[in-house]
This record gives structure tokens, sequence and C-alpha cells, in this order.
């Protein structure tokens, strides 16, 4: 037999505490005064727990007409080293307070709410019943929080101590050196740490005298045990508590300090007892597992499984520990002691009010089961509560034997004591050793689950791949239990092998197999066990079953044949193929589909299927001979010509992907269907006499073993004098860049004009093309980085500013002076900024000039490369009844100026102004080339300049930035440029264009400024 002993209660303010330094600093005694002049200092006396040593407190209270107040843990009274009920009237007799300190001394933040609620109030009811009415109560290791205070303010408790919150030489600094009295929360009065065997008499005295000098207050002094010699930590030696006992006595007179009892400090009336419930589960039903957490698999909050607790007594060293090696699941607990010198060590399930430990009927008998592993012998330990929460050892079970396989220990107790309310127990160790328990398991006697006894099975069938094998699991106790089945190769378990029945596979192969089979049946524990079969003989190789294999398709060359196997055994068979012609094997001809080829041609086609699959030998079949071969037919796609349909440009035709690869074509083309001789190659450049004709391209197919075919491609557009190309950028400003790039580097002028405002621009494009350079534009007042990068790329011999700083900032200006020399020409007005142009470009070598409006752009632009190409100017008038001023006479007879050739119609420049020149000019020839619009006036303008050219410049007619920069590269290519419109092209232009004989037109702006309509030459309505 063992016996059982309850821990004492340790603050867990004690622990901190130990494992600091230990050293302070201890208060001088401080001089008397009167009593009557200092403020008032109480001193309360407080014994935690209710060990039995406290008496020696009780007489030494008593012999200095002291009261104290007795925290008592209910449920340890009248075991040995407790106090007694006997004892606990003796000392209320005396005038001390019995106060409240739960049943069994739990960690109250650790527990449920309701079995919380269960320790405080349980324990109030039992010292009630006991005739003990309670005012106060202490916290267990004085832990708490707010809803710890609700509950034990809610089981009619008028107070609750804590513990470290007062000053002392072992902690709290700062925390001040006295509780006030009324406290500022009454369910957590703050008290010094809990006094142990490390405070001498004079930290008693200090914690007196520091409160009577900080001004008075309550000071808590809590003891557990009092005791001279080998003590508990938490012991004061009685002769030390004597002597305090006496220097307090004293205070009253000389400092006004009093002793009090805790409730008489708090005061207020005995509250009523509240009704609590002692278990919070019945007792288990038949059948019924009554252990809360029974396979451990759960974890607590103090390091051992939920619900668990450790137990022992006497000498000995215990280690708990979770360990991963279950019996069922993944959690067991293992128990190492060593140095045992006497009692014994177990886990047990907590004993606490129905939270965890199981609810038993008195007279009722139980079956205590567990599984376990042991070095040495082990038992059950039971202990039993009563009806007031109090927890004693009652019995032991025969010793179990060790063992290193799990093994289930087996106990039924005697018939339940009367007053039992709930059981406790576990497995010990009384000697030193290492135990692991796990699935515990409590059950009432009647309807208790049986025990499953299992038997070995067997195997039967052949061992071989393919076969099936039969698990017989033998005779089983009870003769109703099912089974789970796992079959076993060389030992290990085969993934997905779990009926009764397994059929061999390949990972088999020289292999043992074996099944383990798990019984179980309803009543019976262990709610499964398991037994495993003999091994079988060594698998062997099984034999395929084979199919007979046809062929689909078509027996023709280029005609896709396909081998279909038939149906062979097992599944999963694998299929290599061989075609044979005649009976011979065709040479590569490996795969399911064959597609004959020419050399097929008249021969019978036939296919050998070989099966194979792992653990099988491999087995082969050959199909039914198809007809003859036929000849195959040319599968056709219709050619594509690419390239543009005009004279000159040379198209290529593209046949398409024809079946089979590496068909032969031929190819002929044609102009409006009619075959063109000679053209019978995959590319074809058309000639003059193609212009306006469609094109298609015939294209004829052959291959050996096929025959020919033949496919037509749609037509082109009608064939075009001319080629078409766009220099463009992304806006007016990267345009003009494009078009720059069409000069070498090293020109001697560049001719920089505003990019936002035609007015001095418009003169700029002749001049430029004079000195054989571009134009680019720029803005007010930023050089663009792509215009500054080409200009750099140029290497000019001078920059031409076209314009005042209104137009081109002096900013800019003063950049550009770092490329190259900057020269700026500006005039009063836009006219006086076209004098200057033509004065410095030309000097007096113009013979002919060009004169248009200077209140719009598209006249001089429109003028622009026919003056190029005449090396003339273009001079800029006013519009409207204005004249030009003489300055403009002067320039053209400087010019020496002999042919005037005016641009636009009397709405641009008046008759007036055409009178007033001639006038000027005396005797020089003026002469108006004009049209219905600006279109009609760029083509007038230019049929006069230009009798043959083969490049074409197309610009819009809607804005000027293309065209001005266009007309430089115009000019310089003695080319004309053409105005049009965004969306198509003036019939005059496209008349112009056959006429000039163009083989190339070149657009100059964005797909925004001339659409993909004018690149296609689309004729204007």
């Amino acid at each position: 037999m063992t016996g059982f002993s309850l821990a004492p209660a340790r603050s867990l303010r004690l622990i901190a505490v130990l494992a600091a330094v230990a050293v302070g600093i201890t208060l001088g005694a401080t001089p008397a005064r009167a009593a009557v002049t200092d403020p008032q200092t109480v001193v309360s006396l407080t014994f935690d727990d209710g060990n039995a040593d406290q008496l020696a407190a009780v007489a030494t209270l008593n012999q200095f007409g002291m009261k104290g107040t007795f925290f008592i843990t209910t449920g340890f009274i009248d075991n040995p080293g407790w106090l007694t009920r006997a004892d606990l009237t003796s000392i209320a007799a005396a005038g001390h307070e019995i106060a409240g300190h739960t049943v069994t001394h739990p960690d109250l933040l650790t527990l449920p709410a309701d079995e919380a609620t269960r320790q405080v109030c349980q324990g109030r009811a039992t010292l009630a019943d006991w005739g003990f009415p309670t005012r106060s109560f202490a916290y267990p290791f004085a832990t708490v929080d707010a809803a710890t205070e609700a509950i034990v303010q809610a089981c009619g408790f008028n107070s609750a101590r804590g513990l470290g919150d007062i000053d002392t030489r072992f902690g709290c600094t700062g925390c001040g050196f006295a509780e006030t009295i009324p406290p500022a929360d009454a369910y957590l009065t703050r008290a010094p740490d809990e006094v142990d065997t490390t405070w001498t008499l004079a930290d008693l005295e200090n914690t007196v005298t520091n409160a009577e000098t900080a001004g008075g207050g309550w000071v808590q002094l809590t003891f557990h045990h009092l005791c001279a010699g080998s003590c508990d930590a938490l012991s004061v030696d009685p002769a030390v508590f004597a002597q305090f006992a006496a220097w307090l006595s004293t205070r009253a007179a000389s400092n006004n300090t009093t002793v009090k009892t805790v409730g008489d400090v708090i005061g207020g009336a005995v509250k009523p007892v509240v009704p609590v419930t002692t278990t919070s589960t019945a007792a288990p039903g038949p059948g019924v597992n009554g252990v809360v957490n029974p396979s451990l698999e759960t974890a607590g909050t103090t390091g051992l499984p939920q619900c668990w607790a450790v137990g022992g007594f006497g000498t000995n060293t215990a280690a708990f520990s979770t360990v991963s090696a279950a019996h069922t699941g993944t959690k067991a607990e293992q128990l190492v002691v060593s140095n045992l010198v006497s009692g014994d060590s177990k886990l047990i399930l907590t004993q606490d009010l129905g939270a965890c430990a199981p609810t038993v009927t008195p007279g009722h008998t139980y079956s205590l089961r567990a599984w376990y592993t042991s070095t040495v012998t082990t038992q059950f330990d039971v202990y039993l509560r009563n009806s007031i929460g109090s927890w004693s050892y009652w019995t032991s079970s025969p010793y179990f034997p060790a063992g290193s396989a799990y093994a289930q220990a087996l106990y039924t107790t005697a018939a339940i004591p009367a007053g039992t309310t709930g059981l406790s127990f576990g497995l010990n160790l009384i000697l030193n050793g290492t135990l692991v328990t796990d699935d515990y398991a409590l059950y009432d006697s009647v309807g208790a689950p049986g025990i499953l006894v299992p038997a070995t099975p067997t195997v039967t069938g052949s061992a071989s791949v393919g076969s099936t094998l039969t698990a017989v699991p033998g005779a089983w106790s009870p003769a109703t239990a099912a089974f789970a089945h796992q079959w076993l190769r060389d030992g290990a378990d085969i993934p997905g092998a779990t009926s009764a029945t397994y059929t061999p596979v390949a990972a088999d192969l020289g292999t043992a197999l074996s099944v383990r089979v798990t019984g179980s049946a309803p009543g019976y524990l262990p709610v499964s066990a398991a037994a495993t079969s003999v091994p079988t003989a060594v698998v062997v190789a099984g034999t395929l079953v084979v199919g007979t294999p046809t062929i689909t398709g078509t027996a023709a060359v280029g005609a896709l044949l396909t081998a279909i196997p038939g149906t062979w055994a097992p599944a999963g068979v694998n299929f290599a193929y061989q075609w044979l012609a005649n009976g011979t094997p065709i040479a590569g001809a490996t795969a399911a589909g064959y597609t004959p080829v020419a050399a097929d041609a008249g021969t019978t086609l036939t296919v050998r299927v070989t099966g194979t699959a792992p653990g099988y030998q491999p087995a082969s079949a050959v199909s039914a001979p198809t007809g003859a071969v036929a000849a195959g037919g040319i599968g056709t796609a219709t050619p594509v010509i690419s390239g543009t349909a005009s004279v000159g440009a040379v198209l290529t035709a593209i046949p398409g992907t024809w079946t089979p690869a590496g068909v032969g074509f031929a190819y002929q083309w044609l102009a409006n269907g009619t075959a063109i001789s000679g053209a019978t190659s995959a590319g074809y450049t058309p000639v003059a006499a193609d212009a306006g004709a469609a094109l298609t391209v015939r294209v004829t197919g052959s291959a050996p073993g096929y025959q020919p075919a033949s496919a037509v491609s749609a037509p082109t557009a009608p064939v075009s004098l001319a080629t078409v190309t766009r220099v463009a950028g992304t806006d007016p400003y990267s345009t003009a860049i494009a078009v720059s790039q069409g000069f070498a580097p090293g020109v001697s002028r560049v001719y920089l004009v505003s990019g936002t405002s035609f007015a001095d621009a418009l003169s700029a494009g002749p001049a430029a093309a004079h000195f054989g350079g571009p134009v680019l534009l720029t803005g007010l007042t930023a050089l663009p980085a792509g215009v500054r990068a080409e200009l750099v790329r140029l290497h000019p011999g001078k920059i031409v500013i076209v314009g005042g700083t209104a137009s081109v900032s002096a900013a800019v200006a003063a950049e550009l002076a770092g490329i190259a020399p900057v020269a700026r020409l500006a005039g009063a007005d836009r006219y006086a900024t076209s004098r200057l142009v033509a004065s410095v470009a030309f000097g007096s070598l113009a013979a002919t000039a060009y004169v248009a409006t200077g209140a719009d752009f598209p006249g001089a632009l429109a003028a622009a490369s026919a003056a190029a190409r005449a090396g003339a100017p273009v001079v800029l008038v006013p519009a409207g009844g204005f004249l030009p001023d003489l300055a403009t006479a002067a320039l053209l007879r400087t010019l020496h100026t002999r042919t005037v050739k005016i641009a636009g119609g009397t709405a641009d420049v008046t008759s007036l102004t055409e009178f007033w020149l001639k006038l000027q000019l005396g005797g020089a020839s003026v002469t108006r080339y004009s049209g219905a619009d600006r279109y009609a006036t760029s083509a007038a303008l230019n049929l006069n300049a230009f009798t043959s050219a083969t490049t074409v410049y197309l610009a819009s007619g809607t804005s000027y930035q293309d065209a001005l920069v266009g007309s430089a590269l115009a000019g310089a290519k003695s080319a004309p440029l053409y105005l049009t419109p965004a969306t198509c092209v003036p019939r005059a232009t496209l008349t112009a264009i056959t006429r000039l004989g163009a083989t190339r037109v070149v657009l100059i702006g964005t797909a925004t400024a001339l659409t993909g309509d004018v690149a296609a030459l689309k004729p204007c309505p």
C-alpha cells in the first residue's frame, strides 16, 4: 500500500523572490512617539493553508492577546500534518478569524470558471457547515484576475488578499509600505511577500515601522509554517515569531499600532452561504469512460496533460515528460524516478471538485484501466473525494509486471464507500525506474466493455503478380468482431492495400507478403487489436492476358493508320508497336499510328503489338493485314501573296502548309486570270504592263506516291505604279527628327523653327533646301532632347533660328550655342522675317521667287518644294486689301527676280497685289497658280515645276509642321511635295504621280496625320 500527501501551498511570488539576491537593508527602529499624534497602523497576522504547526502561533497570539486570521484549505483538514476540525473550533473560540482558501488549493487561473467557482464557494460553504462563518479570502499562489475577483465576490466574501504588493527588502520597491484603509480594491488587498526562512526578526519589525513612519495604513503578514531546524522553505522560527509578537504588543501605546483580523479591518456583515454543486458531471453510465483526456493528447497549462497532475510523497526525485511513443494517438506521459529513499511518485487524475476527477456512485465497483510500459513493477493508487471536496488515499491495486511492450493494467475496485463523490487514480513507481502510460479508463463495472482477444490470421492464394490473395482472420473473441486489413511487403505497410484481398503488383516481386488484421467489437476493449499473419512465399512474375490488335484508317499513301491493341489484362499494360509491309518490318515505324509512304504503295500492312507490365512476362500479337496501299491525295492550302502590288516591287508566293511534308511546288503567276508568260517562280516583280491588273498565283504540288493538286491565291489589289513608305515619329517633333535623319552629318545649315506657330516658319523650307539641310522643330522655352541629339548628330556648320524670341526663346538659343554657331533671323513681323530668310539664303541670285499669303500656311507650303526645285525663295505678303510694303519690292529687285509665281487664289493673294507686283518689278513675269482648294493649288504648283520625278512626297494639308519639314527634304531631293487630306489622296495628285512616272511615294507624318487609306493611295471622292 502507498499513501498520499497533499503538497503545501507556495506563493508564485516567493519562487521569484527565492531566485533573487536575498540581501536587503534593515531600516533602523524609529523613536517612540505619542500614540495620540501618530497615524494609526493596523497589522493583520494571517496564516495560510491550515498547517498543523500553526497551533504554535495560536498559543503565542493568545499569550499576547492578539487575534489572527487563518485562511483554511478545507480539503486538507483532518489529514496528517494539517489542522483538525477540533483545532479550528478551538482557534475560533479564542477569537481568531477562520477565513477561506479554497478546497484543494489550486491555481485558480488554470481552472475553468465553473471549477474555480466550486473551489471558492465550496470552501466557504464547508467552513459554514463546520460552524465558521467567513468574511475573508486569500488567493492560492496569489494568482488573480478580474474574473477571479468576481467569483470571490459572488461566493459571498467581503475581501480577498494577494501577495507581493508592498515594499520590502524582498521586492516591490516603490509600491508603498502599507495598504490603505479601506483598500482601493477589497478583492485584491495588497500585502508583502509571504514570510519564509529568509525573513529575520528585523524584517518582520521593519514591515511595521516602515508603515508607521510612512503615514500608517494596513500591513498584512502571511505565515505558513512555524518550525525550527530543518523546515519547509515557507517557515518562520517559533521563537522569532514569539519575539515579534512581544515586540508588536508594545506598539499600540508607543506608535498607535494595533493588531486586527482581516475581517475586522474590512468590516461588513457575514453574507449568506452561496449554494454550490460539488460535481459538474454525473457518474459514468454503462460502457462510458469517466476519464477526461484519457489518451493524454490534450495539453494542459502546467506542462502536464489536461486534467492530470503530479502525485506522490516521500523522498525521491521524479521527472515527468510527454513522449511520442504512445499506445494510441501521438502522446504518452513518461515518469522517471531516481534517488528514491521513501514514498512513491505518479501521474494522477487532477483531484478537483468535478471538472476533471470523475464522479462515482457509492456502493458501485469500478474497472480501472491503463496501458503502460515499465522497467519495474507498478500499481494503481486510488483516492476518494468526500462530500466537502476533501481528498484522501483509499487503496492500491496489486502490482503489474515490468515490460517493454505496451500492456494493459486492469483493476476492479471494491464497492465505493458511502459519502464518496469522486475518484482519482494513477499508476505509481515505488522503485527507481521508467514508466510510460497512456489510454486510461474508468468504467462502472456494470456495463464495462469486455476484452477483445485477437487470433493469428492466415493468407490463402498464389503469391504471384496479378493473382488474388485472401486474408483469413482466424478465431477472435468475441466471434462478432469486425476486421480491418493492412497488407505488408517484407514487413512494411503497402499504401492503399487495406482490403481483405490483395493482388500482388510488380513492386512485390521477390518479396514476402503478410497481412495485419485489426479487429474491433462494440462493447469491447481495447477499441481495436491487431495480429499479423505468417509471410507468404516469395512473389513471382505473372502472365499477361493478350488482346487481338486491329488497324483503323484507310490504307493509302499519306493517310494515317492507327493500331488498336485490343483488350489486355491487367489494366495498365504498356504497348510497343512494329508496322510491317508484306510481313517485313518497316524501319522506324514503331508508333501506334503509321502513315504509309510511297514505298508502301501496293503492299499490305500489319502491326505487331507487344505488351509489357511490371511484374509480368512480355507477350505479342499481330493484326490482320490491310488491303493493298493506294496512292494518296495531296492536302492543299490556299497560297498567299506577300508584298506590295506595285510596279517594280517584288511579290512572293507563300504556298501554305500542304501535306504530306516534302511536297514540291510549281508556280504560275496570272494577271486578271491570264497566265503571265515566263512568270513561273515563287517570286514575281510586276512590270508596267501589269499596272491596274489584279495578280494571282497558281501553286501546283506534287509528291511521290500522291496525285498532283493545285490551288490559286486570292487576287492582289490592282497593281499600282508606285510603292508607298512613311517617314514619321510619334508627334511633329519626332517626325521632323525622322525626316532630318535623311541628311548626312556635316550639313552647312540647319533651320530651327517653332513647332507651335507657323507665322515665322513658312519661308524656311526652300532656304534649308538651298543649303542642303533640314528643318527641325522646337518648343518655345525648351529644346526637346531628341532634337538636341539630332543636332549633335548632324554637326551643322550653323544653326539658323527663324523667328523672334516669341517663337524661339533666348534660353533655347543659348542651349543651341553649345552645339554649333547660332544665327537668328527675325523681323518686326512675319513678312519682315520672310524677307530676311530670303535675303540671307539667296542674296542676289533668285531669278524666280514664289509669293504666298502670310495669313495662313497652305499656300506657302504648297509652293515650298516647287520653290526649292527652282532655287527660289517663298516670300510672304499680306492677304485681303493690304498691299505689300516697299521693302518687299526692294527685296525682289535685290534678288534680281524676273519671274514671280503666286501661290493661291485671289482670296489669298489679291489681284491688286498681283498688279502691284507687276508695277513694282517693271516688266517681270507675274503668274498665278491656284486651284479650287489648297490640294488643287499644290497640284497646280507642282505641275508647273516638275515634269518627271521618281519620288513624290505627301504631307498633311491641315497642319503645317509635317509639310514644312518635308519641303526641305523634298527640295533637297528635287522632288515634289503634295498637300493631301488625312484620309484620301486627291485625284489630281494621283494623276500627277502617274504623269511624273513616280515609282515611290513617301508619306511625311504619323498614321493619324495621314491614315492607312492615304498609304493605300485611296482616291478622294
